[in-house]
């Protein structure tokens, strides 16, 4: 067992799955670190599920997110530490360990992407989810999310919703079909009433948007927030010292302060770790 106490910054790239979890287990690192994924392959088992119990990290938000060059980012984080993965995939896959994490799990942020998954992701095992958090997408797309299947809705704890625009120059659609609305009364009667949150840049203020009066009847109530900047994911401080803005790549080599603070290690895809 290696100790390091001090570390607070840890990333692999290009690396596999068990190789990254065979190392994690020979370390012995403090309740406050980082640890950033690039390009990790975990095929198809629960390696990135599996990683957060290795680590002893117990989320209580996960966000996974599209960017504009394909990849999909993955968050998992709670007060003290995060865990972020960058890959042309998401990294939570429907097996048992996924499961174990997400009944912990009381936060989840969603942003579309090219293929979009959240229909995949929101139909997790979120057992005592309470506040969904979407990012630029229609609200009737969110209440067939939330409806499916009718007989066994996802997320039956829900209690809030959130709709950002991060768009300073387009609207919500707020707008749901007459079927729709029936379908989400239908399957969520059982489940605690919602309340839905409308954001939206500041400069929308002055547009009036508003969800029609039999849209909000399905609600507990709406509220509606403005902005100046776009909400986010609220990051422990370990991420703030930590994390780069802009995703690394190609970085090569590990870093190490007198006290090692930061470490990367790459793949040489021949079932070895570099560093």
């Amino acid at each position: 067992m290696v100790r390091l106490k001090n570390l607070i910054r840890l990333t692999f790239e290009l690396a596999y799955g068990r190789n990254i979890s065979g190392l994690i287990r020979c370390l012995e690192i403090g309740s406050s670190i980082a640890v950033q994924l690039i390009d990790c392959d975990f095929g198809d088992d629960d390696g990135f599920s599996s990683l957060l119990m290795d680590l002893s990290l117990v989320p209580t938000s996960i966000g996974v997110a599209g960017m504009p060059n394909h990849d999909v980012v993955t968050f998992a984080l709670n007060s003290s530490s995060a865990l972020r993965s960058i890959s042309f995939e998401c990294a939570f896959h429907e097996d048992r360990a996924s499961e174990r994490v997400q009944q912990y799990v009381r936060e989840l942020w969603i942003s579309p992407s090219v293929d979009d998954i959240s229909s995949g992701v929101i139909a997790g095992c979120w057992i005592h989810l309470e506040t969904l958090v979407c990012c630029d997408y229609a609200l009737e797309y969110i209440l067939i999310l939330l409806s499916t299947p009718t007989e066994l809705p996802c997320a039956r704890e829900l209690s809030t919703i959130r709709l950002i625009q991060t768009s300073s120059r387009k609207n919500l659609d707020l707008s749901a079909q007459q079927g729709v609305q029936e379908r989400f009364m239908l399957a969520r009667k059982d489940c605690p009433a919602i309340r839905l949150v409308i954001e939206s840049h500041v400069l929308q203020r002055d547009v009036g948007q508003r969800v029609m009066g039999d849209v909000e009847a399905l609600f507990e109530f709406v509220e509606y927030r403005f902005f100046e900047e776009v909400p986010t994911m609220a990051y422990p401080d370990v991420c703030k010292r930590g994390w780069s803005a802009k995703y690394p790549r190609g970085s090569g080599g590990y870093q190490l302060c007198s006290a090692p603070r930061s470490l990367t290690f790459g793949d040489r895809r021949d079932g070895h770790l570099t560093s």
